[in-house]
């Protein structure tokens, strides 16, 4: 998924939030919630005007569950931004394991997603808007069953973000 076309069946909307703002992304899959939240993160901090070299890698997140996954993913793409100077131009999830819950042990939700990006002049930070950290304050997401017959089933997510 690229910045520039979203994905046809995943979309967000900003949620209002005292001194803060959140996002509540919509989509067919789970997969699809945690591109379409990255895709939110950066287009809510906006665009630098100047572009530099191209950079590409593979991130690996482990999460509690669904909720922890996606606030820790976020974070890892916000450290992106923040600390190498990164904007994200494309995403693809490449996997993502669910585990089977079991009595002994806790066992980890774990994604792994393919970026590219360009770096930019830090200067330029100033024009953008500065998210502070990724919240677990009124978390959510789950899986939202098809209201007609033969419509899918589908999932919600909602994270709040620190301005």
């Amino acid at each position: 998924m690229t910045l520039l076309e979203a994905p046809k069946k995943a979309s967000y909307r900003i949620l209002e939030h005292t001194a803060d703002v959140g996002i509540e992304v919509h989509a067919s899959s789970r997969e699809a919630i945690f591109e379409e939240a990255c895709v939110a993160l950066f287009e809510l901090i906006g665009r630098p005007s100047t572009l530099a070299d191209s950079v590409e890698g593979v991130l690996r997140v482990e999460g509690l569950d669904a909720g922890d996954l996606l606030v820790r993913l976020l974070t890892e793409m916000l450290a992106l931004f923040e600390l190498r100077s990164l904007w994200l131009e494309e995403l693809h999830c490449l996997s993502l394991h669910v585990p089977v819950s079991t009595a002994e042990q806790e066992l980890l939700w774990e994604l792994e997603l393919s970026y590219r990006g360009r770096s930019f002049d830090r200067s330029e930070r100033q024009e953008m808007t500065e998210v502070k950290a990724i919240t677990y304050h009124q978390l959510r997401f789950e899986a939202v069953l098809g209201s007609a017959e033969g419509e899918e089933s589908a999932f919600v997510a909602q994270v709040i973000f620190d301005l």
